[in-house]
This record gives structure tokens, C-alpha cells and sequence, in this order.
């Protein structure tokens, strides 16, 4: 695992949410360990969006008729990116809001909200940009239902 690069900043981000989802279960200051745990993981989402910007960086060979899908996973690519800078923000400060006790559980819950759906956003971008990469495209864009055996 390469701590220079996204993954490995990812995988121990995750191995610490997971022990600080444990303890609060363990009912061992959820209060605390919930809204820490929303902070790390947006700081989490920030510190990674440099490896989405290299994903983004790197240009492929494509036909001319893929060169306008390719121009638009780019572009989708990037407005990922920005998004998960301010989706980690966002968890970032509603962690920290959290800690002070004003609504602590629903801060803490639309925090982890947040993530997911950032997560959601760039792994569908990250897929789209290396299925599009792969030739793949023309499986997606067809409109034709696969046909069934008749009897």
C-alpha cells in the first residue's frame, strides 16, 4: 500500500472510521467519536481529490468519433473533483459543529451523508471516465434489449 497516493490514504482512513464506529457502538462516547470520525473523513476527501486530478490528467487514445464522450468524462472528471473538495469541507465543518453539542447525532449523520455521496459521485465519474477508456462505450450507448429464446 502506497501512502502516497489516494488508496492508501483512503484504506487507513477507513480502517480508523471503522475502530471509531466500533467504539461508539461499544457505546464508548458516541458523542465524541461519531463527529471525529466525520472530520477524518472529510479530511479524507480532500487530501484525495489530487489523486482524481491525476486520474483526470492522463490522456488517452481515442477514436475521433469517442473524442467528444472522452471530452465530456473529462469535464465530469473535473467537476468531480472541485465537488469532493467542497463535499469534505462540508463534512469537515459539520464534525466540528457537531463537537460543540448543538444537534450533534443529525450534524453527524447528514456529515456522513455527505461523504457517501461524494463517493458516490467520483467512483461513478472515476468509472465512467476508464469504461470509456476501454472501448466500452458502445456496449453502454446501445439502445437494443438482449434477445430472449423463443420456445
Amino acid at each position: 500500500m502506497r501512502f502516497g497516493s489516494g488508496v492508501g490514504i483512503e484504506a487507513m482512513s477507513g480502517i480508523g472510521a471503522i475502530v471509531l464506529g466500533i467504539l461508539s457502538l461499544l457505546a464508548i462516547d458516541a458523542a465524541i467519536l461519531l463527529p471525529v470520525a466525520a472530520i477524518m473523513l472529510g479530511g479524507t476527501l480532500i487530501l484525495t481529490s489530487g489523486a482524481l486530478s491525476q486520474i483526470n490528467s492522463v490522456r488517452l487514445e481515442v477514436d475521433d468519433s469517442q473524442r467528444r464522450a472522452e471530452t465530456i468524462a473529462l469535464a465530469v472528471l473535473a467537476a468531480a473533483t472541485v465537488l469532493q473538495i467542497f463535499m469534505g469541507f462540508a463534512a469537515m465543518a459539520l464534525g466540528i459543529i457537531a463537537l460543540t453539542g448543538i444537534h450533534s447525532l443529525v450534524l453527524t449523520l447528514v456529515a456522513m451523508l455527505v461523504v457517501g455521496a461524494s463517493v458516490l459521485l467520483t467512483g461513478a465519474a472515476v468509472c465512467r471516465r476508464m469504461v470509456g477508456s476501454a472501448g466500452y462505450d458502445s456496449f453502454f450507448s446501445s439502445s437494443k434489449t438482449p434477445s430472449t429464446p423463443s420456445d
